[in-house]
């Protein structure tokens, strides 16, 4: 039978829990434990295994970014369930004496029992500091029942990339930006090295004054549709390039949707940047070539960018916008 989770109870309980910590280092040393906080983030996960690995990324981006980490694992069938627990996760930085430590709430739910999800999260964010929601199921965001979670945060991290409808996933992320929430999308991040080695074409001179000659715009892509980040990429280039058209190449198969390669023309001048197997991006400006490394692109390489980004991120919000036409999903 479910339980109520009460907010003054878990508070007692990270209350407690410091206590403790703060005991079992002093007996160990008298350096002490830091507690580190710098906002809320909280984790929705509607599978074990999307909250297993979710856990492992946070253990990790605590490190750089610590806060009250709150894990809400949501049951989408079974038995009716609402419990909870604390804990906390503590490491040694580098040439420091003392440790860092950030809490961890963990709160698992089935569906019915989302109202006091809700009830119970909203008495334990941490007062004055921001609140974030990284939602690492998706599809909870197409779940009219999921709405009121989304009130408890202003800024809202997904990955579109694990949804497999392109125009869907843009039309729903485009309502709720419009709807005044702070989006981002793990999926954008990863164009960021696609993105500075376009951009160093027009460090040279020659190219920035081609700018208004740029007639064609060719993105080669992995996938038999437009995943999100093409479409992304489009909208970027789109925006930056008015007088190019933007076409677009299927390419390689048998390997993950996504961008596989960008070539620039302008007359008879060529530039391009294209992904190699060796885990570089290979830059050629009128047949001048070097590549750069491409940097991790795992999830939490990702979300450390993301949650690097104080405010609002304007570049990305007029990508989003314009992603629209390329999916043929409605400009809300």
């Amino acid at each position: 039978m479910a339980t109520a989770v009460q907010p003054e109870k878990i508070l007692k309980e990270l209350a407690n829990l410091w206590v403790d910590l703060a005991k079992e280092d002093s007996a160990k040393s008298a350096n002490g434990v830091i507690r580190a906080c710098s906002m809320t983030l909280l984790i929705a996960s509607a599978s074990e295994e999307d909250a297993e690995s979710a856990a492992e990324t946070a253990a990790e981006l605590l490190r750089a970014h610590p806060g009250r980490a709150i894990s809400l694992r949501f049951q989408t069938s079974g038995e009716s369930v609402l419990e909870s627990r604390v804990f906390a996760r503590c490491w040694m930085p580098y040439g420091q004496r003392q440790q860092l430590c950030s809490e961890q709430i963990e709160i698992s739910a089935s569906m019915d029992r989302l109202a006091d999800v809700y009830a119970a999260v909203l008495g334990i964010t941490v007062p004055d500091l921001p609140v974030v929601l990284w939602t690492t199921t998706p599809s909870l965001l197409f779940r009219p029942e999921f709405a009121e979670m989304l009130m408890l945060a202003r800024t809202v991290i997904i990955d579109t990339a694990k949804l497999p409808d392109t125009c869907l996933a843009l039309t729903r992320v485009n309502e709720l930006f419009q709807q005044g929430w702070r989006m981002k999308d793990l999926n954008w991040s990863r164009l960021t090295v696609w993105r500075e080695a376009i951009a160093h074409v027009f460090e040279h001179d020659s190219w920035r004054e081609l700018i208004p000659l740029i007639d064609a715009v060719t993105i080669s892509h992995r996938g038999t549709t437009l995943s999100t980040d093409v479409c992304y990429m489009a909208a970027w280039l789109g925006a930056r390039l008015p007088a190019a058209k933007i076409i677009f190449i299927n390419g390689a198969e048998n390997v993950d949707e996504g961008v596989q390669s960008v070539s620039i023309a302008a007359g008879v001048r060529h530039a391009s940047v294209s992904s190699s197997e060796s885990g570089r991006l290979a830059i050629d400006v009128d047949g001048k070539q070097h590549q750069v490394l491409m940097p991790p692109q795992t999830e939490q390489a990702l979300l450390h960018e993301e949650l690097s980004i104080a405010g609002r991120d304007p570049i990305f919000e007029q990508a989003l916008t314009g992603a629209a036409k390329y999916s043929g999903a409605p400009n809300v």
